[in-house]
């Protein structure tokens, strides 16, 4: 050891040019600022996701509800083995379940979009010979049902398919107006089927508003432009002025699913009318009525569809649709997109229009 290293290391200072007893590190300035960049760069990825987030979510709703062609084109379906082997005559099963509603839920599409994609989709497919509807909805929305009805009957048209409704739980008024586009219907021993006709639920508020000291001074530029609010107070001579333009309405909305089911039933409009008082059917009376061609089960209506497309083994698969990250990441696994509430009840923005829809009574106490 030279004698400039022996007279610092004898200093205090060892060989290196620090102090004795002191270890070269990171300063409290380095660490500081290392922990702003970290923190820094986590808000930044934070950020980052946060908005790829917001693009997938409202870009899978980029059409809105109302934008069919737009939602179809963004709306992915995939096809899940049944039963059968591969490369056999497919029969497609698709999903018509829950409230018929326009403009589905807020981060699902519209249930007649996902029915048009699904028979897109089957239609695409050249080993697509049969397509099973399997239906358990109390129906909904008059324009939503009609246009459902419409893309099944299209489809028929086109493609020269068997069609196959396949009724579970409940497929009523709405649902049993899109059945009828079908080719055959075949409802389980236990399903609901039925409620044709027309509803259109009006609420009067004005009492309540009274109690509480609100009172309704709306402008409007005639008679009959507040027509159905809840708020409004009438007479008993403009209510039944009210209800005789409304009855007007629901009668001619009620004249169409007679003719749809007449003409798809191929009954006579008078033996309809007759049925079509708005009371539910089980399988075996709907079956007596000529509401349905039969009952079964799963396997019966596969075997339906083997005989009417001449066919003597299928490979049966079930469409999905791919949901969006949205739907993942807020609504529970195994949901559906839109469901009703087991008293019926809707929304007052869903309320207050017509609908195709079995509503059943609200449940009470057990006696």
């Amino acid at each position: 050891m030279s004698e400039e290293q022996r007279a610092g290391t004898e200093g205090g200072w060892r060989a290196g040019g620090y102090p004795a007893g002191r270890r070269p590190g990171i300063s409290f300035r380095s660490v500081l600022l290392g922990c702003l960049i970290a923190v820094f760069v986590g808000f930044a990825v934070l950020g980052l996701l946060l908005v790829a987030f917001v693009l997938v979510a409202f870009g899978s709703l980029a059409g809105g509800p109302g934008h069919a062609g737009t939602v179809e084109k963004n709306m992915r379906i995939q096809e899940v083995t049944v039963s059968g082997r591969a490369g056999d005559p497919k029969v497609a099963m698709i999903p018509v379940q829950g409230l018929l509603m326009a403009g589905g839920s807020v981060f699902g599409p519209d249930p007649a979009d996902v029915l048009q994609a699904m028979l897109d989709a089957a239609r695409d497919d050249p080993k697509v010979k049969c397509v099973i509807l399997d239906v358990d909805s109390p129906g909904g929305g008059i324009t939503t049902s009609d246009i459902m009805h419409k893309a099944i009957t299209d489809f028929r048209k086109t493609t020269g398919l068997p069609v196959i409704v396949l009724m579970e739980d409940m497929a009523a008024s709405g649902a049993y107006y899109v059945s009828c586009a079908a080719d055959h219907i075949m409802a389980h021993p236990t399903t609901l089927t039925g409620s044709i006709g027309v509803l259109l639920p009006i609420y009067d508020a004005s009492g309540l508003m009274q109690k509480v000291g609100v009172t309704d001074r709306t402008v409007k530029s005639g008679e009959f432009k507040e027509l159905g609010s809840p708020f409004a107070s009438r007479t008993p001579e403009e209510w039944e002025r009210e209800k005789a333009v409304l009855s007007h309405i629901v009668g001619q909305m009620y004249d169409r699913f007679v003719t749809v089911v007449a003409e798809g039933r191929k009954l006579p409009p008078g033996e309809v009318r007759k049925l079509a008082d708005g009371r539910i059917y089980t399988a075996g009376d709907a079956l007596d009525k000529k509401l349905i061609d039969s009952t079964g089960y799963e396997e019966d209506a596969v075997n339906q569809a083997k005989e009417m497309a001449g066919l003597t083994s299928v490979h049966v698969v079930e469409y999905a649709r791919v949901r969006s990250l949205a739907e993942i990441l807020f609504l529970s696994a195994g949901s559906r997109d839109v469901s009703v509430k087991l008293d019926g009840g809707l929304p007052l923005s869903e309320e207050q229009r017509m609908l195709y829809l079995w509503r059943p009574p609200a449940a009470g106490p057990v006696r």
